[in-house]
């Protein structure tokens, strides 16, 4: 460093730290420390933990969910949602906004109509049968509502009952497996409660894709005439099963076997092949 004529030390150091400047005639120390190199490295190490990222993990979510959402809804801006978020329509901020969320509640339920195969199952008591096996199948429907709405469900009405159990939208799919036991094959389909949730990182659907997603579960679920099964379990107060957590965690879904449903032995082979395609 040196003084100059006026008085004013000015000590300059140069090196991979930056520069620092002391004026003692202000009597005010200003440092300013630049952090190039720092940054260069720690730049480097971000770009090569990137990769090594999509390498492990990006690469593998990009085949198996790949982000269908427009570059520009990428970003959840829930104040446009027709979804309520827990708020019931007497509780919504205005008139305007209750009657958009009962509107669309409305639409949705109407446009999931019954197919003509989904009350087929009850037709299986036949005078012929013995006694034994009539009453076996009267007690397989005791507990099948008798309602048209009971055993129909929408995707605005199933993300809402997801909501009302576990206080998220989260990501719901409709699996099937097929196992072999006892030397014979068997079908297996349930429906999974995933920790992804609407609106939450790494969440890769809008609200419009999430919100179709779950109408084709339900529309499914109508055909199959298990829409009521899925209803009453989510009617239910949240509680482990087999050892596993109440609610969907990192690891863990919540998974309702429809194979426990009393009416699913009823449901032909060649309908569950016609929905979800023969293999």
């Amino acid at each position: 460093g040196f003084r100059g004529r006026d008085g004013v030390l000015l000590w300059t150091v140069r090196d991979m730290r930056g520069v620092c400047v002391l004026n003692t005639r202000a009597r005010v120390q200003r440092v300013r420390v630049e952090m190039n190199a720092f940054e260069k490295l720690g730049e480097l190490f971000k770009k090569i933990g990137d990769e090594m990222e999509y390498t492990f993990i990006g690469r593998r979510e990009d085949m198996w969910t790949p982000d269908r959402r427009p570059p520009d809804q990428r970003v959840y801006d829930r104040s446009k949602s027709v979804l309520s978020w827990g708020e019931r329509p007497d509780q919504l901020a205005s008139k305007d906004d209750a009657a958009r969320l009962l509107a669309t509640v409305r639409s949705s339920s109407s446009s999931t109509e019954p197919q003509s195969y989904s009350r087929i199952y009850e037709s299986t008591i036949s005078p012929s049968e013995e006694l034994g096996k009539q009453l076996e199948v009267m007690a397989d429907w005791a507990d099948v509502p008798k309602s048209e709405g009971e055993r129909t469900l929408s995707g605005m009405e199933l993300a809402e009952m997801c909501f009302d159990k576990y206080g998220k939208y989260h990501d719901i799919g409709l699996v099937r497996s097929k196992v072999r036991l006892m030397g014979n094959k068997h079908t297996l389909l349930a429906v999974n409660f995933y920790v992804q949730e609407l609106g939450g990182f790494g969440f890769r659907m809008t609200e419009e894709q999430y919100i179709a997603k779950l109408d084709a579960i339900g529309a499914t679920l109508t055909a199959l005439d298990q829409a009521w099964w899925l209803k009453k379990f989510l009617r239910e107060p949240k509680r482990s099963r087999r050892g596993l957590p109440s609610a969907p965690r990192e690891a863990f879904s919540v998974t309702l076997g429809l194979n426990e449903s009393p009416t699913f032995k009823y449901i032909p082979p060649a309908l569950i092949d016609e929905l979800f395609g023969e293999g």
